[in-house]
């Protein structure tokens, strides 16, 4: 299902919502809105829907606002104990909140976590996988979604088996050849000791981002800006080769790299894409001897990008 524009138009967004809702499609509509330093709100004086933060952060904002979900509704009984932010290395980002009094037995406190990523990234610190048939989330109940979810945690997980990792992978790789831009979700429920340490440093990366429970794919299109078509075309006539170095997916790249002309159907030159991951493997003496010189470079590290730059430069490029 996709969904588009600003919160306004929620009706179809949460018919859809409710008609496909699955235990793994609310945990996704979840994790968007948790996961997520983006602000979306309606601005009064305007009359026009605003917002503030990363725009893929925005879009996820506005697509779980319109299923039903709410940050704010959905935190008010939560408390933040921590935020790993995402980085460039490990293409991952997570929260950790404490549930509200009442989540759990006496002498336990219920932690929930969420998490969202590169789906290869979610995919390597999940155990378990979100199989349960029916939904959660129940409409005008926005502050019980919380420990409605991580109820679903504990009823719906079910072991992340290679059958499993397999078929998310092949939807992640149809849904990148479509152009979308491709982030896993997942989360966790844990029980912990009511005297157990839970500051940042406690619940940082090695905790919060293992034995997660992966919950789905979320597709985002990130439409080419008006102009960049011609833009890169003029390129071309000028005998100027036009790289794209990107963060994402390796077929999303090559999909949006397509539709704008980078890769071109009558250019072999063009049409060759490689990852970071197969960049990390080669030598700067190998990178400038490629032949011909990728088009199109994806989920790249900063480091991979110096070494474009450089292999460029040894070939006698200017960049």
């Amino acid at each position: 299902v996709t969904y588009r524009g600003h919160v306004g138009s929620s009706t179809q967004l949460a018919q859809d919502a409710a008609k496909h809702s699955t235990a793994a499609a609310d945990m996704a509509f979840v994790a968007s809105a948790m996961c997520n330093n983006a602000e979306v709100f309606y601005d009064e004086a305007a009359a026009q829907w605003g917002s503030l933060g990363d725009a893929t952060e925005v879009a996820l904002a506005i697509a779980a606002q319109k299923a039903g979900v709410r940050k704010a509704d959905v935190a008010g009984p939560l408390e933040l104990l921590a935020e790993n932010a995402f980085d460039s290395d490990r293409k991952r980002m997570s929260v950790v909140f404490a549930a509200g009094d009442g989540a759990a037995a006496a002498g336990k406190r219920c932690v929930v976590t969420f998490a969202k990523g590169a789906p290869e990234e979610i995919l390597s610190v999940c155990t378990h996988q979100l199989a349960g048939a029916g939904g959660f989330l129940r409409q005008g109940h926005a502050a019980e979604t919380a420990a409605d979810a991580a109820r679903s945690l504990e009823r719906d997980a079910v072991p992340l088996t290679p059958a499993l990792t397999q078929a998310a992978g092949a939807a992640c790789e149809q849904m990148a050849a479509r152009g979308l831009r491709v982030l896993g979700m997942a989360a966790k429920v844990s029980y912990l000791d009511a005297d157990a340490p839970t500051t940042a440093e406690a619940l940082g990366l090695a905790w919060a981002e293992s034995q997660l429970v992966f919950a789905g794919l979320v597709g985002l299109i990130d439409p080419p800006r008006t102009g960049i078509v011609e833009s890169v075309q003029r390129c071309h006539d000028a005998g100027i080769k036009v790289i794209m170095i990107t963060g994402d997916h390796i077929g999303t790249a090559s999909a949006i790299a397509a539709s704008i002309g980078i890769v071109r159907a009558d250019r072999a030159s063009t049409q060759r894409a490689i990852s970071g991951a197969e960049l990390d493997l080669l030598s700067d003496e190998a990178t400038a001897l490629l032949d011909p010189f990728p088009s199109v470079f994806a989920r790249v590290s900063p480091e991979n990008k110096i070494k474009i730059v450089r292999a460029l430069q040894q070939g006698g490029h200017i960049v």
